[in-house]
């Protein structure tokens, strides 16, 4: 259904592996005839496994999706109130100390790291790490990916002062730094999130080397940031000071679009990879072969992909 008998409007944007797309959205969920825009870019898929992409020509991707709503907006007197993000998740890319990218971003399907994901298991209690954590460590995680970056690219490495993912990457960019954070929600994708409490795990920090420093803070996703900098206020006149919701993955989106909310229901997704995804209450145990990521304060999405 699409409507214009409105003027408050939500911004949606999806940053997909293939795309990005936005749209306008009345608080019923209506689209605003007319508002859907898109823009597609590539990965770079490499022979020894590797997926990675430009982060800045991603992060120019986005903006240009904005810079399109933005004068649609402004030519037809539509008022932004909010600006909600989901990212494909399990995403990195390291920055440096005034958070330009030193690294590419790679993709969750990258797969260059599949040496460290065993050095890794090596290292850790898999079982005890799979409750915390929610996540049986894999090529698509991030220990294992900053693993291989240091030990291949060490003086490269050397450069990172932070890593985030791709949508806390472009926050970094459109906000002061010291008012970013990052989504349990988009962090817990990471692989190395204390789902307990909400926090980086501190035995995969150690191992690793890293301090908190070197990553985003963590909040929940409806803790919002708001204030764009000079840069993209004077580009974005109606988004100035317009709530900007923390990212969230492409796979809560899902079950929250086919109404799949809580335990009663399971969403299956059949894409570039496929998943089944419930949402439940508290931090339940993940039986062996699931994952469990952290949606919000208190809940978790329990499923499985193949």
């Amino acid at each position: 259904m699409t409507t214009n008998n409105f003027t408050d409007c939500v911004l949606a944007i999806d940053i997909g592996s293939s795309s990005i797309k936005a749209g306008l959205f009345s608080s019923q969920c209506d689209l605003v005839e007319g508002s859907l825009v898109a823009v597609l870019h590539s990965q770079k898929f490499t022979s020894d496994g590797g997926v990675e992409e430009n982060a800045s020509l991603l992060r120019s991707s986005i903006e240009s999706v904005i810079d399109g709503i933005v004068a649609m907006v402004e030519h037809r007197n539509l008022n932004i109130i909010t600006v909600a993000i989901d990212s494909m998740a399990s995403t990195i890319v390291g920055l440096d100390k005034n958070n330009d990218p030193v690294t590419p971003f790679f993709s969750y399907a990258d797969t260059r790291n599949s040496e460290d994901v065993d050095n890794l298991k090596s290292l850790i209690d898999v079982d005890r790490v799979h409750q915390r954590t929610g996540v049986i460590q894999h090529t698509s995680y991030l220990p294992a990916r900053i693993m291989w970056y240091k030990r291949t690219q060490p003086k490269l490495y050397s450069e990172i002062s932070k890593w985030v993912d791709i949508s806390t990457y472009i926050y970094l960019q459109w906000f002061h730094p010291e008012k970013v954070k990052s989504s349990f929600c988009i962090s817990s994708w990471s692989g190395m999130i204390d789902r307990f409490r909400r926090s980086w795990d501190q035995e995969l920090l150690n191992i690793l080397d890293i301090d908190l420093f070197n990553l985003p803070e963590l909040s929940s996703w409806d803790e919002p940031v708001s204030g764009l900098n000079k840069q993209f206020s004077d580009r974005w006149k109606p988004l100035k000071e317009v709530p900007f919701l923390l990212s969230v993955g492409d796979g809560l989106t899902a079950n929250l679009g086919s109404g799949c909310v809580d335990s009663s229901k399971l969403a299956v997704t059949i894409g570039s990879t496929g998943a089944m995804r419930t949402i439940v209450s508290g931090n339940p145990k993940v039986p062996m072969g699931l994952w469990a990521y952290c949606f919000g304060r208190d809940m978790n999405i329990l499923g499985g992909s193949f």
